[in-house]
């Protein structure tokens, strides 16, 4: 049976309108520590992050951000605090990983294994779970076909084009914020020469055994439906690809079609494949699809509910995309923009918009375009107020990123380091680790939850664990 686990990350731009200059370092570093009730202590562990592995076989010697790094770093001599004071990495009582990446904050989620315990959280870069059986080059090709044009359900919608070397050019409306910046099919580097399919071989788990797929082409969504059908289809291709049963689809030039197909928001534009088929996008989705259909049909209720919803939404693309307002965030982006449009008597060139395109995903209730549409009950949900509530108190109850939130709960001021698949507690002994590398079970997961939640102590709770598992085995 396949193990399905996910999490998305979002970083967070941040402004103040109240004064007439800021610190966007010293900003994000408030915000992020203003989780604390006490003085912020230093705990994540980086020692098992290395961004230089690459899943194609080999290290990279150097990456674009080691020199912008260095630059930070000689940019930030002056600053009162050290590089990890300014991090502030924190890991919250729900299992998530709250931090300021220099400039802006992020948050990565906690482990999910279901689509509404990950809608509770809210994210975008988009990371997977998947067996290393699983040969990358089988992920390359069964994947870049659907990357390509999975931005007909998942692009958040953007006014006017830009570049990596080059600053926004107003215009025409295309589907994705990111295709613009796309300059690789694959590739280690995630700030510049930015790829398709991200190659870095950081797996937060037991190395002979997983990879984490970390995917940087999606948008930061808005809409619970698109992030749910973002990650759910994926989700369904990445066990086609494990099944051997992925359409057989090879791109002739990905880097430019997903361009192609980002600037063409009527949907006719077709991107050639290397046996001279070619395809629009919302065909692409569909062949996937209907491979997902006849190999997964009744595989799980979840399973389920998304090949219907992807099915119809495919449908409603080619026929009728409004009914989609509220679901889809390009189309809803699209359908707020034209109306404004119209009724100011406006061209896509008036820079008025761009202002509008950023509003849109405003956080603040009361002034974010999109927040004021599910206000007025006009945006699907998934969740309720109450399961946000829930997840951000507690992480998912069948994910080691629950436990790993139930530890910082119940054992806070005992914890001397934390990173993803590894807890280490006070005390030098190999003991006081709990290594979660290989804990994705969801039975094992709630054991193991169960046993932290009555011990006393961690060590009590170590040994407990230690003791069930060596009966087992």
């Amino acid at each position: 049976m396949a193990m399905h686990l996910f999490g998305i990350e979002t970083e967070y731009g941040i402004t103040r309108d109240d004064v007439p200059e800021m610190d966007p370092v010293v900003e994000s570093m408030e915000l992020v520590r203003a989780h604390l009730a006490a003085s912020f202590e230093r705990r994540w562990d980086y020692a098992g992050e290395d961004p230089h592995e690459d899943a194609r076989g080999f290290r990279v010697s150097g990456l674009q951000q080691d020199r912008e790094e260095d630059e930070f770093a000689q940019r930030d001599a002056h600053r009162p605090f050290s590089f990890h004071d300014m991090k502030s990495d924190l890991v919250l009582p729900n299992g998530a990983r709250f931090y300021n990446d220099h400039t802006h904050p992020e948050y990565s989620t906690p482990e999910c294994r279901t689509l509404r315990d990950l809608l509770a959280q809210y994210g975008c870069h988009d990371n997977y779970l998947v067996s290393r059986a699983v040969p990358f080059p089988a992920l390359v090709t069964g994947l870049m076909p659907f990357l390509v044009s999975r931005q007909v359900i998942a692009g958040a919608g953007k006014v006017g084009t830009e570049a990596q070397e080059s600053g926004h050019v107003p215009g025409a409306y295309q589907l994705s914020q990111r295709a613009d910046f796309m300059e690789a099919e694959l590739g280690v580097d995630t700030m510049h020469n930015r790829p398709i399919l991200n190659t870095r071989d950081e797996p937060h788990a037991d190395r002979e055994k997983y990879r984490r797929l970390h995917l940087i082409i999606g948008d930061a969504n808005m809409c619970e439906y698109a992030t749910a059908l973002k990650v759910g289809t994926t989700r369904l291709v990445l066990d086609l690809i494990e099944r051997g049963a992925a359409p057989d689809l090879d791109l002739d030039q990905p880097v430019v079609a997903v361009k192609q197909l980002s600037r063409d928001p009527d949907l006719k534009t077709v991107v050639r494949l290397k046996d001279g088929r070619r395809f629009s996008a919302v065909e692409l989705q569909a062949l996937y699809c209907e491979a997902a259909r006849s190999e997964l049909a009744g595989s799980d209720e979840e399973s389920d509910w998304l090949l219907t919803e992807w099915g119809e939404t495919l449908h409603l693309l080619a026929h009728d995309r409004f009914q989609l307002v509220g679901k889809l965030d390009w189309v809803t982006k699209q359908w707020l923009l034209e109306t404004f449009l119209r009724e100011e008597r406006l061209g896509w060139d008036d820079p008025w918009l761009a202002s509008l395109d950023l509003e849109y995903h405003n956080i603040n209730p009361e002034q974010g375009l999109y927040l004021g549409l599910e206000a007025e009950g006009k945006a699907w949900r998934m969740t309720t107020d109450e399961t946000i509530d829930e997840a951000i108190r507690n992480g998912p109850s069948d994910t080691r990123g629950g436990l790993r939130g139930l530890c910082v709960q119940r054992f806070s001021d005992q914890i001397q380091s934390m990173q993803w698949e590894r807890i280490q507690f006070a005390g030098r002994l190999r003991a006081h680790s709990l290594d979660m590398g290989d804990l994705f079970d969801p039975q094992e997961v709630r054991r193991c939850m169960g046993v932290f939640q009555c011990a006393h102590s961690p060590a009590d709770a170590l040994a407990t664990w230690r003791h069930r598992k060596d009966g087992e085995e």
